[in-house]
């Protein structure tokens, strides 16, 4: 029996308008990220989002200050190693960045979904909503993938190197933060990657 690796990509982006990229775009609404299917299994979106005004409830948050674990370096310094490759700075690990990235990994986990969104309580949360309880800096994006069984660090990064939204968030010279994750569970690896500047 051959088993198949399927491989999804997501990328999110919500920028000032100080962010330059022709990935990048600032809508006057929250819009629903369109979706692209290729016959590789590889799924990719692309949006900018504007922040929402009513502040929902704050899900639990990571406590601050921990240390990444062995994944999460390796996603770190894949991440920056690329970005040196590229001629930019390294991106610095934000604590609240890192909470966001964990807790929307654990999220994912926890509801067997892959989106932006945060699921809390019956709720979807955009992305553009939910980052403010962690993070109120002037841009922020995020870059999710997933694959089944596994996947290492380099392997996500390398899929978010092959999309152009994607490309665009990892490679911004607008970004100068984030944090990261990377997770095994349920039968499938999650990397999620979360900027701000």
């Amino acid at each position: 029996m051959r088993k198949a690796l399927v491989i999804f990509v997501f990328v999110l982006a919500a920028a000032a308008p100080t962010v330059a990229s022709s990935h990048l775009r600032k809508p006057s609404r929250w819009e629903a990220p369109p979706t692209t299917t290729t016959t590789t299994t590889t799924t990719t979106t692309a949006t900018t989002t504007t922040t929402v005004a009513t502040p929902p409830p704050a899900p639990p948050v990571t406590p601050p200050g921990s240390t990444l674990n062995a994944a999460e370096q390796a996603l770190a310094d894949s991440i920056n190693n690329v970005r040196a490759a590229n001629g930019l700075p390294a991106l610095q690990i934000d604590a609240g960045l890192e909470n966001a990235a964990r807790d929307h990994t654990q999220n994912m986990v926890d509801t067997n979904g892959f989106t932006h969104d945060f699921i809390k309580n019956g709720v979807d949360y955009p992305f553009a909503q939910w980052i403010g309880w962690y993070y109120n800096g002037p841009c922020s994006g995020e870059n999710i993938a997933w694959a089944s069984p596994s996947f290492s660090a380099d392997t996500a990064v390398q899929m978010w190197l092959a999309s152009p939204g994607h490309r665009a968030n990892l490679l911004s010279p607008s970004f100068t933060k984030m944090g990261v994750e990377l997770v095994t569970a349920n039968g499938r690896s999650i990397a999620t990657n979360d900027f701000g500047c």
